[in-house]
């Protein structure tokens, strides 16, 4: 109705991972909102896999993945690491995240991932796989041997890409790579930007819901409806500051008109001129000050 393209949907532990999926994420998902949000304790680091890959903090990552870098964020959780060895392990914990070869079609279907050593742009080097010619030449992590072992190497280690199950990814899955800058630099602003939206909501003067009396019915449901109208209320007051906002701006930066022609003229006896003027005093005044500008017809 607004003309806006659904974006990202930032919420505490409180909604994202405790929500049933079908009640929250999946028609989140297929209404096009992506997640971002924190893990609750029982989802942090190695939570299963499919076919050899392991899933971790919504990514699937190559099973020779170092132990340090899968367990990261418990790490730090756990005062093992500091924050910065942290940033530093979860950035390189990324050159070994299955890359995505072909997107799900539906929310129900299969996403293609492959190697991290495949691909025209391979992150990681590994002695079965034979990177390709086109590939850029540049230094990346190593996977030893001795972690490749023939007989126990499943699907993504086997084959050149393997369908996963979308439905099974989605509920990990977020719109930042979990515990990046960029993703505490959006989450931190978000869940600051929601905070203040509460305090506004709460605050005597305008909307105050935290006050009883502004609701005096019986029942959830009518109580429901009074704080919607409410919500609404407030949401057309932002509305609206916001919009007297840009018109202010625009009034003070708008440039000044160019002076019409029925303005352009000087009257030696009242000393006066279109513009009201009463400095200029004759003619060659007038030219000498008038403004540059083509006229406006």
């Amino acid at each position: 109705m607004l003309g806006m393209e659904p974006g990202v949907a930032d919420a505490d532990k409180q909604y994202w991972a405790n929500s049933v999926p079908g009640r929250l994420l999946k028609p989140a998902l297929e209404t096009g909102f992506t997640p971002s949000t924190e893990y609750r304790v029982d989802r942090l680091g190695v939570r299963g896999g499919q076919h050899g890959a392991l899933a971790v903090e919504g990514d699937m990552y190559c099973p020779s993945t170092e132990p340090e870098l899968l367990s990261a964020t418990v790490d730090v959780q756990k005062g093992v690491i500091d924050i910065a060895t942290y940033k530093t392990r979860i950035k390189s914990r990324k050159d070994f995240a299955l890359h995505v070869k072909e997107k799900a079609k539906s929310p129900g279907g299969k996403v293609i991932l492959r190697c991290p050593a495949l691909g025209p742009s391979p992150t990681v080097t590994c002695p079965p796989r034979e990177m390709m010619l086109s590939a850029a030449k540049k230094a990346r992590p190593h996977i030893e041997p001795e972690t490749l072992e023939q007989e126990f190497l499943d699907k993504i280690c086997t084959q050149d890409s393997v369908a996963f199950d979308f439905s099974a990814m989605q509920q990990p899955a977020q719109a930042f790579d979990y515990g990046t800058d960029e993703w505490e630099k959006f989450h931190q602003h978000a869940r600051n930007t929601v905070e203040s939206e509460n305090q506004q909501l709460k605050a005597s003067g305008d909307e105050d819901i935290e006050t009883a009396g502004r609701r005096r019915v019986r029942g959830m449901s009518a109580a429901q409806i009074i704080i919607t109208l409410l919500l609404v209320n407030h949401n057309i007051r932002k509305i609206a500051a916001f919009l007297d906002d840009e018109q202010r701006r625009e009034r003070k930066t708008a440039p000044p008109a160019p002076l019409r022609r029925r303005e352009r003229w000087a009257n030696r006896y009242t000393k006066t001129t279109g513009s009201g003027d009463i400095r200029v005093y004759n003619t060659k005044v007038l030219k000498r000050t008038a403004d540059p500008r083509p006229l406006r017809t």
